[in-house]
């Protein structure tokens, strides 16, 4: 017999080749089931009900027409039982010549199944083939009606396996891998005994073992097309990390879990290291699994996890966070080593017990950010490398939306239109994130509107130089591998309310072709303990990927002297003030703080500063410069006008001249006349009770009477 069974021991041609012997085994072995049945149930057992019952005359018939013999030819007791054998080394020995490995062991191997368990989901697969099989199981299980498989048929099936009832029910537990990952699923209601139970086989597996390739629907609207290009990469930390990591992956495969980086490109890193380890990619947007109910996120994650086994890719979910800790737990229970999670923060695993990679994603060097650039230029487009060194430097945009941008201008832009449409949908593209977070400030002032003391509009310009040079002294130049410091701009703007910390900022934004966000620090401060931080975060983040001018206003409402620890809120107030100076300091673009009250800042905090600038009240000579703004107006001005002595007798800063000059012409316009000089005394004595000052004599000179005058027929 086994000279009989090497003669035909050929490989398998194709999957349909293994199953046509696969289930002529299964049906000699539910034949001996068959058998058994009839000895233990008598001969003359009958259904009440015609059509509930499956007749011995049937089950004869079904079971000669599955394993090819006719009803007169069926064996008998040891007959059978040699069939059952010799179909069995049949089958193990085409399995042994065939190289490539067929749907049922691609599927033990991805999930590293036992034989029993791998049986388990070939007999369910079985009615899905031929629903002559389920008429069986339905005999054997004396219902009609249960036509699928029971883990006590298995059982009973599984007789050479020696498998018991306790591993069977180890194998349906919902943290077994057949469960766990929806490979089976348990039909009737859970008050049946477990054994008893139905056992359906999953839609995708049942076509992955027919190998029919076809992912499952439901995850579809999850995916995202992962990125892919031929780019070249020169050697830079970050494709350096990816190399070291796919290395350290190939020798001990575990999960992986990536901290992105502000700026830092997630899909260059993840393009290498695949590449290195020799596996496809998918990708799904952790946040479109959050806009689901729990309970559909949390079946789809398992899914497109087992999809990743199914199809022997990586999956890679994409800006995981906890705002959903139940989805997270989901997540950590299910992770296996093909699973790579990216985050802007660390997620914390050690409450969920999962031993993994921990890597941070460096951000690329401005030469293969460049690459990227270049990489997604249509045809017809041919920047030049400054160019491009401009588009990288300015534009912390990612590889995938840059080939996104680039495609439709493609489509709907001309050559001579697509630099200035590239620019400003790049803008736009900073500016739809950073409006969730800040506020944009939109002027198109420059050092020519400015009015401040000689020393002040030099260190604005030599912040403008030094951030403007930044590329050339920090990366061309080393000097960022010497001090290992980032390549951001750290100031501190310090002056009262109305000097023009805030139109100084914007005038250095437009200055670097920048746009500027403003951010009160007011409504960043929580009382909640930690949140003050994860405001922060959001931030900073937030900024480094679009290359913003921060404006971080009303400093003063977290800096103060550093004071002891007295309590648990002293404790906080001093580590947040911390994590903000940390944050300005790894920051890679332009953030100013500004503060009316610099002596509220600790003397170890200047430090943390690239430059200080002080905005000083301005002097008669600059008050007049300020006032004489009126006259570049096409506003209609009195000859009475003696901006001569609104600056020489009012102290007040450039915002409370521009209050007067706007309060001046609207009561003008009111009274349809020429501003004049009565009008501007008036503006100005409003501005003065305003902020709190006295109405002099000394001041307003010859006006004083005018005012009291006025003050008393009001």
């Amino acid at each position: 017999m086994k000279s009989a069974s090497s003669a035909k021991c050929i490989p398998y041609q194709d999957t349909q080749d293994y199953l046509k012997d696969y289930l002529a085994l299964l049906s000699l072995k539910l034949h001996r089931e068959v058998m058994m049945a009839r000895a233990l149930r008598g001969e003359q057992r009958q259904e009440s009900f015609l059509g509930l019952f499956i007749s011995e005359q049937d089950i004869a018939s079904i079971l000669a027409e599955l394993h090819g013999r006719m009803l007169e030819d069926f064996p008998e007791g040891g007959l059978l039982l040699e069939r059952i054998n010799t179909q069995t080394q049949l089958i193990e020995c085409r399995l042994a010549v065939t190289q490539n490995l067929l749907p049922h062991q691609q599927l033990a191997q991805a999930f590293e199944l036992q034989d029993f368990e791998i049986e388990l989901l070939m007999m369910a697969l079985a009615p899905e083939i031929d629903n002559r099989f389920a008429k069986v199981y339905g005999f054997l299980h004396d219902d009609v009606a249960r036509k699928c498989l029971s883990a006590s048929l298995a059982q009973q099936v599984l007789l050479q396996h020696d498998v018991s009832g306790a591993q069977l029910r180890s194998a349906l537990h919902s943290n077994a891998t057949l469960m766990k990952f929806q490979l089976l699923a348990l039909l009737d209601d859970d008050s049946q005994p477990l054994m008893s139970r139905g056992l359906k086989l999953d839609n995708r597996c049942v076509n992955f073992l027919l190998d029919v390739e076809q992912v499952d629907e439901e995850i579809v609207a999850v995916l995202q097309t992962p990125w892919s290009a031929k780019v070249t990469f020169d050697s830079d930390e970050c494709i350096r990390s990816a190399g070291q990591a796919a290395q350290n992956w190939l020798q001990t495969p575990l999960p992986l879990m990536l901290e992105v980086q502000a700026s830092a490109d997630v899909d260059v890193w993840l393009s290498i290291y695949c590449g290195q380890i020799e596996m496809p990619l998918m990708c799904v947007d952790w946040k479109k699994l959050l806009q689901l109910d729990v309970a559909r996120a949390s079946r789809l994650l398992v899914k497109v996890i087992r999809e990743a086994h199914l199809s022997n890719r990586i999956l890679h979910l994409r800006d995981v966070d906890h705002d959903q800790p139940r989805l997270l737990a989901v997540l950590m229970s299910a992770i296996t080593p093909l699973v790579c999670v990216s985050s802007a923060q660390r997620l914390l695993l050690e409450q969920y017990a999962v031993i993994a990679f921990e890597k941070r994603v460096p951000v690329l060097s401005v030469d293969n950010r460049c690459a990227c650039w270049a990489s997604a230029m249509p045809a017809f487009i041919h920047f030049d490398n400054a160019t491009l060194s401009e588009y990288a430097q300015r534009y912390s945009i990612g590889v995938r939306d840059i080939h996104a941008l680039c495609r439709n201008l493609e489509v709907n832009s001309t050559q001579s239109q697509f630099s200035a449409l590239l620019n400003a949908d790049c803008r736009q593209r900073v500016g739809n994130k950073m409006r969730d977070v800040a506020q944009h400030i939109d002027t198109k002032f420059s050092f020519n509107d400015l009015v401040l003391s000689p020393l002040t509009m030099q260190l604005l310009k030599e912040l403008v130089e030094q951030q403007s040079n930044n590329s050339r002294v920090f990366t061309e130049w080393g000097m960022a591998d010497l001090f290992h410091q980032a390549q951001g701009s750290a100031v501190l703007f310090m002056g009262q309310s109305g000097t023009g910390k805030t139109m100084a900022a914007s005038v250095v934004a437009n200055e670097l072709g920048l746009d500027m966000y403003r951010v009160d620090l007011s409504g960043v401060v929580s009382k909640y303990i930690g949140e003050t931080e994860k405001n922060l975060e959001r931030i900073f983040s937030t900024a480094a990927q679009s290359q913003v001018v921060l404006f971080i206003d009303e400093a003063d409402s977290l800096f103060g002297k550093r004071s002891d620890v007295k309590d648990a809120h002293d404790r906080y107030a001093n580590i947040e003030v911390s994590y903000l100076l940390q944050k300005m300091e790894e920051h890679t673009g332009v953030v100013i703080l500004a503060s009316n009250f610099g002596h509220n800042i600790d003397d170890a905090f200047f430090r943390r500063f690239r430059a200080v600038v002080e905005f000083a009240l301005p002097k008669a000579n600059d008050r007049l410069r300020l006032w004489q703004k009126l006259n570049q107006t096409r506003a209609p001005l009195a000859e009475n006008i003696d901006l001569q002595f609104l600056a020489d007798r009012f102290e007040i800063t450039g915002g409370h001249i521009k209050n007067c000059i706007m309060s001046a012409a609207f009561q003008a316009a009111a009274q349809n006349e020429p501003i004049n000089m009565q009008i501007l005394i008036r503006a100005v004595s409003k501005e003065y009770t305003k902020i709190g000052k006295p109405i002099s004599k000394n001041a307003f000179g010859d006006y004083y009477s005018v005012l009291r005058r006025e003050s008393v027929e009001l």
